[in-house]
């Protein structure tokens, strides 16, 4: 079979795709919208699964640092794979993705905690036992993952970010 040439378009390594995203949390940033959601999962979750891989042109530093995510930080970001897959497809047939589904609960957009209410600007949650987060929350720890994993060289995982999901573990069950 002819090999074609690649058609990306003017992105092309991770790096480049990282920044892509964070330019994406920025206007998510201004609205918490459904489209600015939408297009930062997608992104986020092409960049972890696609990108940070043998055929995407990443480093073996990177892939060993995605190796080596916590395990509840590869659930986060198993959860993307959820929000872009069902925002893309009108329904989720495939057992695979069904069986690794994370997400057990999706609402909003709402008013549902004290930034949405200070900023006037509902959001999406997801509930990914043991945490119930808004697309905010989600975002943040999302983009501090990923950027350990593209531009981490040799630090080990951030305690801050193991810390600060812990807090907002739910423990009401």
């Amino acid at each position: 079979m002819e090999e074609k040439i690649p058609t990306r378009m003017g992105l092309n390594t991770p790096q480049d795709l990282f920044n892509k995203l964070k330019w994406e949390e920025a206007r998510l940033e201004e609205t918490w919208g459904v489209y600015e959601s939408f297009n930062f999962v997608v992104t986020a979750w092409h960049l972890y699964h696609d990108w940070i891989s043998v055929e995407g042109d990443a480093t073996a530093a990177q892939i060993d640092r995605k190796e080596q995510l916590p395990p509840d930080a590869a659930k986060l970001l198993q959860a993307m794979c959820d929000l872009a897959n069902g925002a893309k497809h009108w329904k989720m047939t495939r057992g695979h993705s069904l069986k690794k589904q994370v997400i057990t609960k999706i609402e909003g957009p709402i008013i549902g905690d004290w930034l949405a209410v200070f900023d006037d600007k509902p959001m999406m949650y997801v509930t990914i036992p043991p945490y119930s987060l808004s697309i905010a929350e989600l975002s943040a720890f999302v983009v501090g993952y990923l950027q350990w994993i593209v531009e981490g060289d040799d630090q080990p995982f951030p305690d801050h970010l193991t810390r600060n999901l812990e807090a907002l573990r739910d423990t009401s069950a």
